[in-house]
């Protein structure tokens, strides 16, 4: 009897080895499982906060600017044309106050804003139509009337070139904040505290 005892025993114990060994890789298996859940959550993490990063490094130029003045003065003249003629038009030069030029790449902030000026004064009060308009702009005054003046040679060389000069008195470049601020005086509205 005691021998049956044993026998049976060593029966029962060597049916549960299997299932016993087959129960630890399974929960080895889903360990595992977690583990790879676990290190795809986290790539996927550090994807988006890299992604995020990124597109914040990318935000346009325009989104830095400041919204207020600053200390410094650019000069600035503008040239407009319409692609396919020969006839330019040539801004005299303007003193822009209060706007310095952006520290890392010394470009003109709210270069677009001055280039649509230009544009506007062309297609509106001359009545030209398809104006491309380019603005020029130095913290020295001497550079940018140097220039000016071979902007004006380079036209006057083309064999049909015609330069049309536009003085100071028929068009001037504005702050763009000013005409922010004209334009929420008209609308009755008060400006914000960035652009007092």
């Amino acid at each position: 009897m005691k021998n049956k005892f044993i026998l049976l025993l060593v029966c029962f114990l060597s049916a549960i080895s299997p299932l016993r060994a087959q129960t630890q890789t399974l929960a080895e298996k889903q360990k595992a499982q977690a583990a790879k859940q676990q290190a795809k959550v986290e790539k996927q993490k550090a994807q988006a906060k890299k992604k995020e990063a990124k597109e914040t490094r990318q935000q346009p130029v325009r989104d830095a600017l400041p919204m207020h003045k600053t200390s410094g003065t650019v000069y600035v003249f503008g040239t407009s044309t319409t692609l396919g003629t020969d006839e330019v038009y040539v801004t005299d030069i303007t003193q822009i106050d209060s706007l310095a030029l952006q520290k890392k790449t010394n470009f003109l902030p709210f270069r677009s804003s001055f280039s649509l000026q230009l544009q506007q004064y062309t297609e509106g009060t001359l009545g030209k139509t398809h104006q491309t308009t380019s603005v020029f702009f130095d913290k020295d005054k001497k550079k940018l009337e140097r220039r000016l003046e071979k902007v004006k040679r380079h036209v006057l060389l083309q064999p049909e070139g015609t330069l049309t000069l536009i003085n100071s008195a028929q068009f001037r470049f504005v702050h763009p904040l000013d005409l922010i601020r004209a334009a929420a005086d008209s609308d009755g509205a008060q400006p914000t505290d960035s652009l007092k």
